[in-house]
């Protein structure tokens, strides 16, 4: 027999993959508008952010309500905290999509000197894949698959460094546009954050399986 608290768990769950599938296509648009010169994509990404922040105020709320009114324990409170925690890690990638299209909004009339460096195309990405797949560990239970997820955040760190090292070359020849090779290195900071969110993902996946709370790549 269904309980009050399964009704409501069923309820954080669904607009936690809400929220979710709002977040990965949101840094997929972000990236795509990049990589394509959209503009139109870039301010879709941006204008659309808002929904990712009013899902996460009603998870917030709700999960709240659940802890008092229903007071969970033990892996029940997990699954709980484990959502509410998703969910901000969420919400924080989901500004760093809109960050990103409002770079590239900033110096889409800015003539591209050369083409987006490799570098961060890879990141784009491995951090496309990194959001998708913790999203998908989380649903299978998967907390191997959330450890092998949040390891490739040293990669999308190193990457990061190489496009540091490029775009700050590339400032010093005379023909370069300084503004799009700011904008660019805002780019790369944002990816290499999300990178760091959805290890914060990783982390509470693992958390709700083992009830064990560890940080990865301290």
């Amino acid at each position: 027999m269904r309980t009050p608290f399964d009704e409501k768990l069923d309820l954080l769950n669904r607009r936690l993959l809400q929220m979710a599938s709002l977040v990965v296509e949101a840094i997929h648009k972000a990236l795509k508008a990049v990589e394509e010169r959209d503009l139109a994509l870039a301010e879709d990404v941006i204008s659309s952010d808002h929904k990712i922040n009013r899902l996460m105020l009603e998870i917030e709320g709700e999960s709240i309500e659940t802890i008092a009114l229903q007071q969970p324990v033990g892996r029940d409170l997990r699954r709980v905290i484990t959502i509410l925690k998703i969910a901000d890690n969420l919400e924080r990638i989901g500004d760093h999509a809109a960050s990103i299209a409002k770079a590239y909004r900033r110096m889409h009339e800015a003539p591209f000197v050369r083409p987006v460096p490799r570098e961060l195309r890879e990141m784009g990405t491995i951090a496309e894949e990194m959001v998708q797949g913790s999203i998908e560990a989380y649903v299978e239970r998967d907390a191997n698959r959330a450890l092998e997820i949040a390891a490739r955040d040293d990669r999308l760190d190193a990457l990061h460094k190489q496009v540091l090292s490029e775009l700050v070359q590339r400032m010093s020849e005379e023909n370069a546009s300084l503004d799009t090779c700011a904008q660019l290195l805002f780019i790369s900071r944002s990816l290499e954050r999300v990178g760091d969110y959805v290890t914060n993902i990783c982390e509470w996946i693992a958390y709700l399986e083992t009830g064990e709370f560890r940080e990865l790549n301290p």
